[in-house]
């Protein structure tokens, strides 16, 4: 197979910026063409494009498909070819695939990210496959004027799911001594940094699942984790 050098940027030790070389296959030169394809020819805007436009933007982040483009970095791709925030292209790409069409044009996108950041709270990680629950099953507790009770999401609003949200991690701190002193670790090593205080952390099975967050916070994430002292028991 045809192979063609290129370079992308990389991480050191302490977070600098570097150029590294990658070697960049035909193949995926010519999968990033046909998503560049999809996107074009998906209206973002409308229900159906939605999915086809952020799901080919997802492909092409997760498999930094941006390389054979000659994007340095997936913030580069972003800003030149998708044109938003980074943050938006990361909840827009989550919200595609985990909601249909119809409940993106019902409870819109901001409202379905942070269903998607609560439901990851509850679980405490991040979600494979399918989600434990509906959307239009999904209930919220909320604080009321009578006092605590839980609503459908499509009757809350979006910092109503996110401080439910803030709940559930905030309970989750306050029963740390549940938690293995692994996984209280590596909680304790993301929430030194504001941006990823809101990030989930499960340990089971000796598997680590960490919570979404924006791409653009990989160096903080990838410092962070490098700064965990697991206990002896764990670490071997």
């Amino acid at each position: 197979m045809a192979k063609a050098r290129g370079t992308k940027r990389g991480i050191k030790a302490k977070g600098d910026a570097t150029v590294v070389k990658v070697v960049v296959d035909a193949a995926s030169k010519k999968r990033f063409a046909a998503l560049l394809a999809q996107m074009q020819s998906s209206k973002r805007e409308e229900a159906g494009g939605f999915d086809a436009y952020w799901e080919a933007v997802g492909e092409i982040l997760d498999g930094e498909l941006y390389v054979t483009g000659g994007y340095g970095t997936a913030d580069a791709f972003v800003r030149a070819v998708v044109k938003v925030p980074m943050r938006t292209a990361t909840r827009n790409v989550r919200v595609a695939r985990h909601a249909s069409p119809a409940e993106e044009a019902k409870l819109g996108t901001a409202l379905l990210d942070a269903a998607l950041a609560f439901i990851e709270a509850k679980a405490g990680g991040p979600v494979d496959g399918p989600l434990p629950v509906a959307f239009d099953k999904l209930r919220i507790p909320v604080q009321a004027k009578a006092g605590a009770k839980s609503v459908l999401l499509a009757e809350a609003t979006v910092e109503q799911v996110r401080a439910a949200t803030r709940a559930l991690l905030g309970a989750g701190k306050k029963g740390a001594s549940k938690r293995s002193a692994a996984e209280q670790a590596i909680a304790k090593a993301l929430q030194g940094t504001k941006a990823l205080r809101a990030v989930s952390v499960s340990v089971r099975n000796g598997n680590v699942r960490i919570g979404a967050f924006p791409l653009s916070a990989l160096g903080e994430v990838a410092r962070a984790l490098s700064r965990v002292k697991l206990p002896a028991s764990t670490a071997s």
